[in-house]
């Protein structure tokens, strides 16, 4: 206990007592009282989370093993979250030496989970159920601390896939786990290249967990959908599920999630943007291969982007713009046909060229160059007429983003003094600047709280603000994390060669679409095309000093 109190004292010997204290702790984890034993492993999380102790790290590593096993010896006594919680600390803190324990701490985290879990269902026991939760927290953090070395996630399959099937699949009776279930499901399908068939067995029940009883954990399911469909597209496209209503096909359980969130009025804007995103991994993964389901992709989005047309912010419509770029990119033709369809496209195409001067983000604007150059694989006389007129206005705003991505690109930090990269994109929750001492703490469900006991508009929306948790929407959903085979096309060379190869294609046309640009629109085309020479240069040159580097090597051996 008073090492728990006093953890944060600066020592000022020289480290000789604080080594000392370690090893008194040491000692009281092996003492005969159960509840010494639960006191000392929470105190050891306390040395180590305090910056006053240091040295705390360098004293407990050689015995990390050890202490381990001691943690696993008091976990398997007595259910107690605290001190799941204080291992999850130092799993955390040696994250670079847990290699070597990886398989046997999920092992023992695994079938401390099945103990707690049992107990919690059998007994009632709250404590119980608190630690199963803190152990699938602690796996996670095993697997984080090994997300550099995926080829061992499958030694740890055996014992994690039968844990998040049985979390899945069994009706809700486990929901509180699932949050943690998707997690450690994310980790297991985002960093490894392959998808084993075992873990392909979490696909359908991710779905009938998202229809029956978890729809609103769809963010969290999203990202392991992402990467099932990326990583095997062709177990996607082929793969069926055995449901009550019948044999589904898998992309069939994906448009099913897609359209019940986007038709559910009481879906949040943020949640439909994800589910949006899911088109994008389809139209990115599965090129040439989907396109009977182009017509039902744009009738969900457009259907959306219908609603949203006049609403005061975009970031609905800049999601569903990035869906109809990615479909472009997928195939220009085919998507202009469905918009031509619904005699819509150049109503579409001017909202976007006009949200586009606001987008601030990466993604929307990279998809919004790949899409509009897409375009240009086209032949003039066969676009429809409102594309072909807007072509000089088209163009303009293409090679303006592509300008201002390669201008925030070179403006992006390298490194740092020590040679490392500077993080920018990461948000901390400690960066949160708090508020003054004469200030009240509030939030946006306070407010709602408060308007609707108040009377201020209407008492339902204020409720279900604060009762969902509605807070204010800023638009930072799942930019920074989508990965996709996208990202291996570089939006300016892909604009570099569409451009040239239209000019080459139909000279005469596009000399007259030259002319209709103001002279700033023609300086730009011309700094892309500049800009794409020299990175083609640099990426020549690049090649040529890796065939050097591999013979030379060859040599050598």
């Amino acid at each position: 206990w008073m090492v728990q109190q006093f953890a944060r004292v600066a020592w000022t010997d020289g480290g000789n007592n604080l080594r000392s204290l370690i090893q008194m702790l040491l000692q009281r984890l092996s003492d005969p009282a159960l509840p010494v034993q639960i006191e000392a492993s929470k105190a050891l999380r306390c040395l180590l989370e305090a910056e006053e102790a240091v040295g705390s790290h360098e004293a407990l590593l050689p015995v990390l093993p050890q202490l381990l096993h001691e943690y696993f010896r008091i976990m398997n006594e007595i259910g107690n979250d605290e001190v799941v919680a204080a291992l999850q600390v130092i799993i955390d803190v040696f994250g670079d030496h847990i290699e070597p324990h990886a398989v046997a701490l999920v092992t023992e985290l695994s079938r401390a989970f099945e103990q707690y879990c049992s107990a919690g269902e059998d007994d009632d026991d709250d404590d119980a159920a608190l630690a199963a939760v803190s152990c699938l927290e602690c796996i996670a953090t095993v697997l984080k601390g090994i997300c550099d070395k995926p080829h061992l996630y499958k030694s740890l399959e055996p014992q994690l896939i039968p844990l998040v099937l049985r979390i899945l699949g069994n009706d809700g009776d486990y929901i509180e786990y699932i949050e943690c279930a998707l997690d450690i499901l994310t980790f297991l399908t985002y960093f490894p290249d392959q998808i084993t068939p075992e873990l392909w067995q979490a696909f359908p029940l991710m779905y009938i967990a998202f229809d029956q009883w978890a729809c609103e954990y769809l963010n969290l399911m999203v990202p392991p959908l992402q990467s099932f469909i990326s990583k095997d597209p062709r177990t996607f496209l082929q793969g069926t599920a055995q449901l009550a209503e019948g044999n589904v096909s898998y992309i069939e359980l994906v448009f099913a999630i897609v359209a019940k969130t986007i038709t559910t009025d009481s879906v949040s804007e943020p949640e439909c943007r994800y589910a949006l995103s899911l088109f994008m991994s389809i139209l990115h993964s599965c090129p040439g291969q989907v396109d009977n389901y182009v017509p039902m992709i744009n009738e969900i989005s457009l259907g959306k982007l219908g609603q949203q047309v006049n609403s005061e912010v975009a970031w609905t419509r800049i999601a569903v713009y990035q869906v109809l770029g990615s479909a472009l990119y997928y195939n220009p033709e085919l998507e202009l046909q469905e918009l031509e369809k619904r005699g819509v496209t150049q109503q579409v195409f001017g909202k976007w060229m006009k949200d586009a001067k606001d987008m601030d983000r990466w993604l929307p604007r990279r998809l919004t160059v790949l899409g509009l150059a897409s375009i240009l694989k086209i032949p003039t006389n066969s676009l429809p007429q409102s594309v072909g007129n807007a072509l000089p206005q088209l163009i303009a705003a293409m090679v303006t983003i592509s300008i201002q991505l390669k201008d925030d690109s070179d403006k992006e930090p390298k490194d740092d003094d020590d040679g490392k990269v500077v993080e920018t994109s990461a948000i901390d929750d400690d960066d949160h600047e708090g508020f003054a001492e004469d200030e009240d703490v509030v939030n946006d469900m306070d407010d709602a709280f408060q308007a609707a006991l108040n009377g201020e508009g209407s008492w339902e929306d204020n409720m279900n603000r604060f009762l969902m948790g509605h807070i204010e929407d800023h638009g930072e959903d799942f930019d920074e994390d989508f990965t996709s085979p996208l990202d291996q096309v570089d939006e300016l060379l892909y604009l570099s060669d569409t451009m040239r190869g239209a000019f080459g294609r139909e000279p005469e046309a596009y000399q007259q679409i030259q002319q209709a640009m103001p002279p700033e629109t023609v300086a730009l085309c011309q700094k892309i095309f500049a800009a794409s020479d020299m990175i083609r240069a640099q990426l020549e040159q690049q090649e040529k000093q890796k065939q050097q580097a591999a013979q030379q090597q060859q040599q050598s051996t």
